[in-house]
């Protein structure tokens, strides 16, 4: 009780002042009962680390007026090889009591199973909903504010998982060109929000991407439907993706490149998907076409060229799609891969002939046989930075 009072009183009594009270020895006389009985009384504190109730032997050293704890000696190879084994440690008696909110600012009770019910907020499936049907719907307008919100909101991380899931229905729209590019430009605000941090869904949507670059869609058999520019757009989301988050997920360069020569070392594919690999390869930079096409070229270039010199009817709207390929090699950086880093995000490349004289083909032709030499023919080439 007395290391309690003075546990209250502290150190800063005057003089005389017992337990620092704050009272002079002189002022014991103006109470009417004893002081003692107006200390607050606390029960005693249970000391942790102890838990023997034997009192603890001390002994007295001879040099001086110390004494120490006692300890006594163990035998280790009796206690080894004894069959009655020590109990270990008291059993803890400190109680752990787990809150958590359930999503809805709501404190769940100790014990209660979370539901395994989505634990959005009304607030984020409203968004939710208003987002998709801006985006989907009829209003371009409309569009264009949700997915500019969609690229600057930070209070939507727990909808990740939804807008990815939404861009994944690629799928399902193959037939309809505009329903896809909305759903690329929803993968694109997602993309670029600074405050998402897309961790393990970065290969979901690269796979939805690439889809929609190399995969021959229903909307591409009309030739009046220009999936081209889908392609295009696609392929340049796959660069920004590469670029901007390529580093959460470890061999993913190496993945994209083999899915993109696959693609372009497989006869039976269309064109479309070739010019798919192609432009993704060229959006990827002059190191990628370095590595898939050029080695690739003496071999594509032989089947391409006799799709472009068949000029029978039957074969028009194929011819057409070769000179897609065609073209889309042509203005491949491997041109100007004289020197440089890897082209930027955001940008293409536009390739202008320094030799209008010479056959653009025939300069293809040479160079896919190595007679122009792979470095050689980038000198021959003015090159052209574009922001797309």
């Amino acid at each position: 009780m007395l290391s309690g009072l003075r546990t209250l009183g502290g150190t800063g009594g005057r003089s005389g002042d017992p337990g620092g009270t704050g009272l002079s020895l002189g002022d014991w006389g103006h109470w009417s009962v004893s002081p003692w009985e107006h200390v607050p009384s606390s029960p005693p504190q249970a000391v942790c680390g102890y838990g023997s109730q034997d009192a603890l032997p001390f002994r007295a050293i001879k040099e001086g007026d110390l004494y120490f704890q006692e300890d006594r000696e163990v035998n280790l190879v009796e206690l080894a090889l004894a069959t009655n084994i020590p109990k270990g440690c008291a059993e803890t008696t400190v109680r752990v009591h787990v809150s958590y909110l359930d999503g809805k600012g709501n404190l769940e009770p100790q014990g209660a199973v979370p539901s395994a019910v989505s634990t959005l907020t009304d607030d984020l499936l409203k968004y939710y909903q208003h987002v998709t049907r801006a985006v989907l719907g009829d209003d371009p307008q409309l569009m264009k504010v949700a997915l500019q919100d969609l690229q600057t909101n930070s209070k939507i991380a727990a909808l990740l998982p939804y807008f990815v899931y939404v861009v994944s229905g690629v799928k399902s729209v193959s037939h309809d060109l505009e329903q896809l590019n909305r759903l690329l430009h929803i993968a694109r605000s997602l993309i670029q929000n600074p405050f998402l941090c897309l961790g393990s869904y970065v290969r979901s949507l690269i796979g939805s991407v690439m889809y929609c670059a190399l995969e021959p869609l229903a909307a591409s058999i009309n030739p009046l439907n220009d999936h081209w520019t889908l392609r295009d757009y696609a392929a340049m989301l796959l660069s920004r993706i590469f670029w901007t988050h390529g580093d959460l997920l470890s061999g993913l360069y190496h993945q994209i490149l083999l899915s993109l020569q696959k693609v372009l070392a497989d006869p039976v594919r269309p064109l479309c998907s070739h010019y798919g690999a192609v432009v993704g390869l060229h959006a990827l930079g002059w190191k990628a076409v370095e590595r898939v096409l050029y080695p690739h070229l003496p071999t594509y270039w032989a089947n391409l060229q006799a799709v472009l010199d068949d000029y029978s009817v039957s074969n028009a709207q194929v011819k057409a799609d070769g000179h897609k390929v065609y073209g889309a090699i042509l203005v491949s950086p491997v041109w100007a891969s004289d020197g440089g880093d890897d082209s930027p995000p955001g940008h293409t490349w536009r390739v202008v002939s320094s030799f209008g004289h010479l056959n653009t083909r025939e300069i293809l032709r040479c160079w896919s046989e190595g007679r122009g030499g792979q470095r050689g023919w980038g000198r021959a080439w003015r090159i052209n930075p574009v922001r797309v």
